[in-house]
C-alpha cells in the first residue's frame, strides 16, 4: 500500500499506464487486485483479475461513469505482463496482456480519476492466487514498442 500521492492521481485529460508483472496460478475464485487506486465513491482506476478466467481486467470510473475491459486470456503459471492504459488523446481505456493491447473502451464520458485513496499493489487485505513480480505506473500512454520491450524482457525471465 502506497499513501495517496499526487503523482498517482490523474485528471480528466491525463493519459497513463499501469503495469503489473504476475504469475497467475489458477483461475481466480473472484476478482483480485494487481494494482488499484479507487476511492470510496468508486472514483479511480483498478487492474484486477477477471474472476472467471486467467486474464486481467481494467476499470476506470469518475464515481458515476464506469468503463471496464477484459484483456486476453493467458496461461496460468506463466510470467505475464498485465496492464491498463488510459489514453485521453483517443478517449480509450485499454487492457494490456504482454504486448497485446485490446481495442479499448470509450471513456469520453469519464471525468477525473483523482482519489484520496492509497495505491494498492497486490493484496488489499485479501489473499491472492498470484505471484507479483513488479508493478509500475507511467504518467503517459506507452508506445507499442515500449510495451513489446517490457513484455519481451519479463517473459524471457519466466
Amino acid at each position: 500500500q502506497v499513501a495517496d500521492n499526487a503523482l498517482l492521481d490523474f485528471g480528466a485529460t491525463d493519459s497513463f499506464t499501469v503495469l503489473a508483472v504476475v504469475r497467475q496460478w489458477q483461475t481466480p475464485a473472484s476478482s483480485r487486485a494487481y494494482a488499484f487506486k479507487r476511492g470510496g465513491g468508486g472514483e479511480g482506476y483498478i487492474l484486477i483479475t477477471n474472476g472467471t478466467a486467467v486474464q486481467g481486467r481494467a476499470q476506470v470510473s469518475d464515481g458515476s461513469a464506469i468503463v471496464a475491459r477484459n484483456g486476453s486470456t493467458f496461461t496460468a503459471g506463466a510470467l505475464t505482463v498485465v496492464g491498463l492504459e488510459v489514453n485521453r488523446s483517443e478517449q480509450q481505456v485499454k487492457t494490456i496482456t504482454n504486448n497485446t493491447v485490446d481495442a479499448g473502451g470509450d471513456i469520453s464520458s469519464v471525468g477525473t480519476l483523482e482519489s484520496s485513496a492509497p495505491f494498492y499493489v497486490g493484496s488489499a487485505g485479501t489473499p491472492q492466487d498470484f505471484e507479483l513480480i513488479a508493478a509500475t505506473v507511467f504518467r503517459r500512454a506507452l508506445t507499442s514498442g515500449e510495451l513489446e520491450t517490457l513484455s519481451t524482457y519479463f517473459q524471457s525471465r519466466g
